[in-house]
């Protein structure tokens, strides 16, 4: 009894101290510094958002592919404003000079000196990859760094393993540094992570950006299927590759479940290229887990914007705002498009549930 009634009074005790109107002041000025300071973030992120967006609708019709590839069309070679490739980079590919405003400016960016990491893009086909490749290397050569690339300009081994056997000037670039980024297509190393850090700097920041699986076939399907004599119709597209056993090569992996391919699913040993595994829930979860594990950021075409900044302030916090502004690429509007009807859109989602899973989950 006298335990209790020592018990009950010093429960008072306790409730009596955390009562007082200083302490519930304190705690309430506490909540609202707290709701403040989530507010505050909420503020930043909106403001961060609307300054990349106006950026981008003022700007980005003046930025050139130019700029970007060096086998592209010259015309406005001396236009670009900013981003812009250093004058040495420019001499070696071929590509006009930059003029003395360029120049001036590519100095004063490369004086923002190196990022604290490199860049490790992986590029799924046809999901605003190659626009994301254009902010990587205009990222990388404005900051004076080394791309690593392919005698092709296009592949780092895809669809094949990383790094494959053409990258240009590997061994002169491994004696003395590392890569800074990388943004050709390539498959993500699932089974072998290490591997990046044999080129690239450390950290090493391995990203990727997704695309809903069935407006991605789409666009692939009208993107490479104009030169393709395998199909004409998509009852055609459809009869050939929901019959597909493997996928291997440069076809079947650029229209059946490219996410995946491109994130090293049909790489992995006990699946071994084949479909048999494609709707086998377990498996795809686990290979999720694993993918999950090893990328530091996933951007969505669908929220381009909302990506980049996200990208910049989780990832890649040393970036300036202005390097995210992109230039749309691998956009032209085909005037007679073919669209699957509703029952033919049924059969690929059912085709697409591994991409359809993965992006799900990331997004």
């Amino acid at each position: 009894s006298t335990s209790i009634s020592s018990s009950s009074s010093s429960a008072a005790s306790v409730s009596s101290t955390f009562s007082t109107p200083d302490t519930l002041s304190r705690t309430k000025n506490l909540k609202q510094d707290d709701k403040k300071k989530k507010q505050q973030r909420k503020n930043d992120f909106s403001q961060r958002f609307h300054h990349l967006f106006s950026w981008d609708k003022h700007q980005r019709i003046q930025i050139r592919e130019v700029a970007l590839m060096p086998n592209a069309n010259t015309t406005d070679a001396n236009d670009v404003p900013y981003p812009f490739i250093p004058k040495w980079i420019r001499s070696q590919c071929g590509v006009p000079t930059t003029t003395k405003e360029n120049i001036e400016s590519s100095t004063e960016m490369i004086r923002l000196g190196p990022l604290n990491r490199s860049l490790a893009f992986i590029r799924p086909h046809k999901t605003g990859s190659t626009t994301i490749k254009g902010v990587v290397q205009r990222i990388t050569f404005g900051r004076g760094g080394i791309e690593m690339i392919s005698a092709d300009k296009t592949y780092l081994g895809w669809p094949n393993r990383f790094p494959g056997s053409e990258v240009v000037g590997l061994q002169d670039v491994l004696r003395t540094t590392k890569y800074d980024s990388f943004s050709h297509h390539s498959v993500l190393a699932v089974e072998d992570p290490s591997i990046y850090k044999q080129y690239l700097k450390e950290p090493v920041c391995v990203f990727t950006i997704l695309r809903e699986p069935l407006s991605r076939t789409i666009s692939a399907f009208h993107f490479f299927g104009e030169d393709d004599d395998d199909f004409d119709s998509w009852r055609d597209f459809l009869d050939k590759y929901q019959q597909q056993t493997q996928v291997k090569g440069w076809k079947p992996a650029v229209y059946m479940n490219n996410l995946a391919f491109s994130l090293g699913w049909y790489h992995q040993a006990h699946i071994g290229g084949l479909t048999a595994h494609d709707h086998n829930r377990t498996l795809i979860r686990d290979f999720i887990k694993k993918v999950d594990k090893q990328l530091d950021f996933v951007m969505i075409l669908e929220h381009m914007v909302e990506s980049l900044v996200l990208w910049k302030d989780l990832a890649v916090p040393e970036l300036q705002l202005e390097e995210l502004v992109w230039y749309d690429a691998n956009t032209e509007h085909k005037p007679s498009k073919i669209y699957p009807t509703d029952s033919e859109q049924e059969e690929l989602k059912q085709m697409l549930l591994l991409d359809t899973m993965i992006y799900n989950h990331f997004k």
